[in-house]
């Protein structure tokens, strides 16, 4: 087996120099969800628990959105490639195809990771905000 040329891998950020403009506005609003999420989290914790049920409640919407943008731009990415491989003769091969497929993951990652730290920082301002935690 041969490796790959330093020059020719592929990274994060050749995965983010080839994608689709359409990908790339659904990473950039997913990756607008993981910093909106921190952000919320951040100022719940520094303003006490004030307008608390409303930070919950953008970290509720963050949780149900990131990961459906992830899967709709993932969804987009392999149908476009699909669509790619049925008009090329002859098929092309796993190398062709790997960037498609890593761009799929990486927008799937990105989605699952917002809705994780969403859910995440959700939990810990309600365990917070309980009357138990107050004991």
């Amino acid at each position: 087996m041969q490796s790959v040329p330093v020059d020719q891998r592929l990274n994060l950020l050749l995965i983010l120099a080839h994608a689709k403009p359409v990908v790339l506005v659904f990473l950039f609003l997913m990756f607008a969800l993981l910093i909106a999420a921190v952000a919320v989290w951040i100022g719940q914790l520094v303003q006490g628990r004030r307008n608390a049920e409303r930070g919950e409640n953008i970290l509720s919407a963050v949780l149900v959105a990131a990961p459906l943008f992830g899967l709709t731009a993932a969804a987009y990415g392999l149908l476009d490639m699909s669509i790619g491989i049925a008009n090329v003769r002859p098929a092309p091969d796993l190398t062709i195809l790997a960037p498609g497929f890593a761009e799929a993951s990486l927008c799937i990652l990105l989605g699952l990771l917002a809705a994780s730290l969403a859910a995440a920082f959700r939990a810990h301002l309600r365990l917070a905000g309980s009357p138990a935690a107050a004991a």
